[in-house]
């Protein structure tokens, strides 16, 4: 390609509001441009290594025995009467929808296309649109308002089928990514309403919009909704005192109510009044605790779960929120607690009455034991649930989900004995819009971009200077139909600009190699090679080059 040719613009700076320095690059490199708040056009160099990275994906997927299926772009509705909510766009009759969750459509297929035992396993997968209504427009490809994605689902006849595929198509994602260099790691994470178990791929990132916590002694990765974690334990007063109810006006928080009561933190308690499915259940943490929506969900084994508005809190209670309570709560109130409410003596509660506390208070004596769960969210500092380091915390971008689930009514098979059976599923998301935007701010310098060898746009730029003497382009040209000669991706900078600026302009869009052909390289008996992290150039032979392209060329 004739970089006179290309649709690209570089500029010395990206837009004031592209917080993130990766994706600051990709847009003065003239690899990325925005239509509108989180809508963003990939240019023609980008748009190359997006297709360099579904094919290195397609291609280890298909080594693990996938099929690749195309599916529309309008999908059929497929309502959740307990979720009531639909990924993707939804269309004024809200039987279709574009783009979004792919599993209904693969499923589909599936379901048409597997019927017995001998049609076990099938792995199918397809590229798609996703779109997200909560963009962070600053951030460019790490949080867009749409986005390209690889949907990957195994379909097996029995758990430990279903745990195989699972392995190996997370071995699948590992495989590819470390083949890149991109640095991650792996998650265990929220599985969902419907799913057995899940992980994800992430890579910490200040501009991670998600907290995950690991604990470097042991090796324990969560994501901090999910995780699991251990809490100090206290010395407890050794006599139960008398419940009583105290005035705090305006008190809401237990940070205040601790303050004002003198009393530690962990001694006051928060109380939060949520629908699950249509029930009001009420949760209980300690004070110093919040609550894991991603626990709780999976405790009440609920697939919608929503904090109850003020309204309808002072509707069901009297109170306002801030004064709610686990003591006489109406009858149709489910309470459930943390496991760590339990075992405090004399804490202190909201009095379900607005202004009002309860101190002194003790589980199974003023009010009957309630079913214990894990529902605390677990945070930085918290103990490890598997030994006796602590949890350290990351903020990071997670970019590929997968989940196993058990099966599902819809889905199911004749087995050897004539019997209906249900199908194993497995998914993988995969997002790739997300994949380009982590690696411009893993692989950059000062400079510019630091493209990946296999999937950089082009492998080697060839810059051509003195292009006005006859004899010096002539010998540019030569070099330039050789390397295409020999299949090499290269980019020929074939442009009348001074040398300063097609250096810089080289730098920032960051390709592999650089070869330079000028009056003084070639007189000097070559070409100037120089790779994209090495800091000087050397003066080598053009056969030489040509082998040392080749031999990069061929490792991937």
């Amino acid at each position: 390609m004739r970089q006179s040719q290309l649709t690209c613009r570089t500029r010395r700076q990206a837009p004031a509001q592209i917080q993130a320095p990766g994706q600051s690059l990709l847009v003065r490199a003239g690899m990325l441009e925005q239509i509108q708040g989180g809508l963003w056009a990939y240019m023609p160099l980008l748009a190359r290594s997006l297709q360099k990275l579904y094919g290195l994906i397609k291609r280890r997927l298909s080594q693990s025995g996938f099929e690749e299926v195309a599916i529309p772009l309008l999908r059929p509705v497929i309502w959740d009467e307990a979720i009531e909510e639909v990924q993707g766009i939804l269309l004024k009759d809200q039987r279709l929808a574009i783009g979004g969750d792919c599993t209904g459509a693969l499923g589909t297929v599936a379901g048409h296309t597997i019927q017995s035992h001998r049609d076990l396993p099938r792995y199918l997968f397809c590229l798609s649109k996703s779109f997200s209504d909560k963009p962070r427009p600053g951030l460019g490809l790490l949080d867009p308002r749409e986005f390209d994605v690889i949907e990957a689902f195994t379909f097996d006849p029995s758990s430990d089928a279903s745990e195989r595929s699972y392995q190996g198509i997370l071995e699948a994602c590992s495989d590819v990514f470390t083949g890149i260099g991109l640095k991650h790691e792996v998650f265990d994470s929220d599985p969902g309403p419907a799913a057995k178990c899940s992980q994800s791929l992430v890579a910490t990132n200040q501009y991670g919009d998600h907290l995950w916590l690991r604990c470097d002694r042991c090796g324990y990765k969560a994501d901090a909704q999910w995780a699991c974690s251990r809490l100090d334990q206290y010395p407890q007063d050794q006599q139960q005192l008398p419940m009583e109810s105290v005035l705090g006006e305006g008190l809401i928080s237990t940070e205040a109510i601790a303050r004002f009561l003198g009393i530690p933190l962990w001694k006051t308690t928060k109380t939060m009044l949520f629908e699950a499915d249509g029930r009001p259940v009420a949760v209980m943490v300690r004070g110093d605790c919040e609550v894991s929506l991603a626990k709780t969900r999976k405790a009440l084994g609920c697939k919608r779960l929503q904090l109850l508005p003020a309204a309808q809190v002072r509707q069901l209670t009297g109170c306002d929120i801030g004064y709610l309570g686990p003591v006489g709560l109406p009858q149709e109130v489910l309470l459930i607690a943390d496991h760590y409410v339990s075992g405090r003596v004399n804490f202190e509660c909201g009095a379900n009455r607005t202004n009002y506390h309860l101190i002194n208070v003790n589980l199974g004596r003023d009010l009957p034991m309630p079913r214990l769960e894990d529902i605390r969210l677990a945070k930085p500092g918290d103990g490890c649930p598997r030994c006796d380091g602590r949890l350290e915390g990351q903020v990071g971008l997670e970019f590929v989900r997968l989940c196993r689930s058990v099966p599902i009514g819809e889905f199911s098979y004749v087995d050897a004995t004539g019997n209906r059976q249900g199908i194993f599923i497995g998914r993988c998301t995969l997002n790739m819009t997300r994949v380009i935007g982590i690696l411009a701010e893993q692989f950059h310098d000062q400079a510019g971009l630091c493209w990946p060898a296999c999937i950089a746009p082009f492998l080697v730029h060839l810059i051509g200077l003195n292009l006005e003497d006859p004899q010096t382009c002539q010998s540019c040209q030569q070099v330039y139909q050789r390397l295409l000669g020999d299949n090499i991706d290269v980019l020929y900078d074939d442009r009348m600009l001074p040398a300063g600026q097609k250096f810089a302009d080289s730098d920032l869009i960051g390709l592999p190699v650089r070869l330079t052909a000028s009056k003084r390289s070639l007189a000097a008996g070559g070409l100037e090679y120089k790779p994209r992290s090495d800091k000087q150039s050397q003066i080598v032979d053009i056969d030489m080059a040509m082998a040392l392209i080749k031999d990069l060329a061929a490792r991937y």
